[in-house]
């Protein structure tokens, strides 16, 4: 099993996880720090982040499916709670909120973008600044600092190319 993308329950007593076969995971998994089998927590699923209070499970789901969504870890309920966004690796959860990218085209087309704040006590998401930058598929685009005074978005900059000349290959 080919594991990656780790992250820590806020009680520290789990390890989640994204595991499958190379580039195809076939969901996330949460293994106990103390040591023991790994458990299946969402198949298909990306990127788990726990709530602030340890209630809730927020992930992502590949396209077509897209959207962010929340396990209730008491219960197991599983629900949409952003369906205009929750752009692969293009999120990320604060105490109070989730900020994401709206939109749900593919990340190369986009020439701009714009960033949304879902808050979790209203569920109303507001626009929060749109971006003249292209978006880079990789590790995670979005960061939210503790205070959710500032955002750090991973873009494109300078897209550049070369050719280059293979002598001597006879």
């Amino acid at each position: 099993m080919d594991a990656r993308v780790p992250c820590w329950s806020r009680d520290g007593q789990w390890i989640y996880f994204l595991a499958g076969e190379g580039a195809d995971p076939k969901g996330f998994w949460k293994m106990p720090t103390a040591g023991g089998d790994p458990v299946l927590v969402v198949p298909g699923g990306y990127e788990p982040v726990e709530s602030a209070d340890g209630r809730t499970l927020y992930y992502s789901l590949p396209r077509p499916t897209a959207g962010l969504w929340a396990l209730d870890l008491a219960t197991g309920a599983k629900r949409e709670v952003i369906s205009d966004g929750g752009f692969y690796r293009y999120w990320a959860a604060a105490d109070e909120a989730i900020y994401y990218v709206r939109g749900r085209e593919r990340i190369e087309l986009m020439r701009s973008f714009e960033i949304r704040r879902f808050d979790f006590a209203t569920q109303e998401a507001t626009k929060v600044a749109t971006l003249d930058y292209r978006m880079m598929e990789g590790p995670s685009g979005l960061a939210v600092s503790p205070d959710e005074s500032r955002l750090v978005v991973t873009s494109v900059d300078l897209d550049d190319r070369d050719i280059l000349l293979v002598e001597g290959i006879r």
